[in-house]
């Protein structure tokens, strides 16, 4: 999906564009895979901070609906 066609050039180590590229799907772009990537820390914060990073998706879905209610 082309949201926006303006584009900013950005200098990345080869060692993390090989790592990008290895994580992008096949017809996805970089911006979207990195648009991804963001969404997918933003919607599971907790993943990132101590025990947390090991549980699962649904546990963290769980989770979640059991503090918002």
């Amino acid at each position: 999906m082309v949201k926006n066609m303006t584009s900013k050039m950005i200098s990345i180590r080869d060692d993390i564009y090989k790592n990008l590229k290895k994580l992008k799907e096949p017809n996805e772009s970089f911006s979207e895979l990195i648009e991804r990537l963001i969404a997918n820390q933003q919607k599971n914060p907790l993943k990132h901070f101590g025990i947390a990073k090991n549980l699962s998706d649904e546990v963290l879905d769980e989770f979640e609906r059991t503090v918002k209610e």
